[in-house]
């Protein structure tokens, strides 16, 4: 009898905890559902990411930004390669900067540095103005989203007007660098929170000495799985101290 009463309670216990797997399964595909059909305001389906980070392996500086040139070269000779782009950050990646500004107070802004091919890679629209330019003054200019430039001039004609360049500051405090120009305005992208309505964007270029910490994107004809070794047999190639990972 007591034998009998455990296998029943071990039976019991054995369909709660499926039901209860059950469930979490089903909010976890709900969850996956509603990520991909979400309109991000990017498009990430055929883009690989490959984090080399060449400054953990001694190569800094304008030897970063050499080897980034060579990677970039022969993985875009690659076959099922579309295009490349390097950026501070992976979209929905678990390392964002983020800033918050007084005139824009209730917005959290991730802080982007990037190329010019970003844009297009990534399917982010520019609604207004001009993209990066390879004679820009890296730390003189901006793009920024339109939920940003709605938040803080209550407009979007706000090309050629000084963006502040540090968080809580309305006007560059005394010996801070100037003020960035903003050049041009990205439709909305959700980098940070698929769902976020508190988030904004702004894009600055990757500075000169900035390339250290750099990922590339790859965006692939197909399957971006296929394109994967490529990437690491590029990296490897330029230089075989470097570790990258996928």
């Amino acid at each position: 009898l007591v034998r009998a009463r455990f296998r029943l309670m071990l039976v019991g216990a054995q369909v709660m905890g499926c039901c209860v797997l059950l469930m979490v399964t089903g909010l976890m595909m709900r969850g996956l559902h509603g990520l991909l059909v979400a309109d991000l305001g990017f498009e990430f389906e055929r883009v690989a990411v490959l984090d080399a980070a060449p400054g953990q392996f001694g190569v800094r500086g304008q030897a970063a930004r050499a080897y980034w040139e060579e990677v970039k070269r022969s993985i875009a000779a690659r076959p099922g390669v579309a295009m490349v782009s390097l950026t501070s950050q992976a979209p929905l990646g678990d390392s964002v900067s983020t800033s918050f500004y007084n005139d824009a107070h209730r917005l959290s802004v991730t802080t982007t540095n990037v190329e010019a091919a970003f844009f297009e890679l990534m399917g982010i629209p520019l609604i207004a103005g001009r993209n990066f330019q390879p004679d820009d003054d890296p730390r003189g200019v901006v793009i920024i989203s339109r939920r940003l430039a709605n938040e803080m001039y209550g407009t979007l004609s706000v090309l050629g007007k000084p963006f502040p360049t540090c968080a809580h500051c309305v006007q560059p405090r005394p010996g801070s660098e100037p003020a960035r120009t903003i050049i041009g305005i990205s439709e909305d992208a959700s980098l940070l929170n698929p769902r976020a309505t508190t988030v904004a964007e702004q894009y600055m270029p990757i500075d000169r000495d900035g390339y250290d910490n750099v990922l590339l994107l790859a965006r692939a004809h197909g399957d971006p799985a296929q394109i994967v070794d490529p990437m690491c047999a590029a990296v490897r190639a330029a230089d075989n101290r470097v570790v990258a990972s996928t």
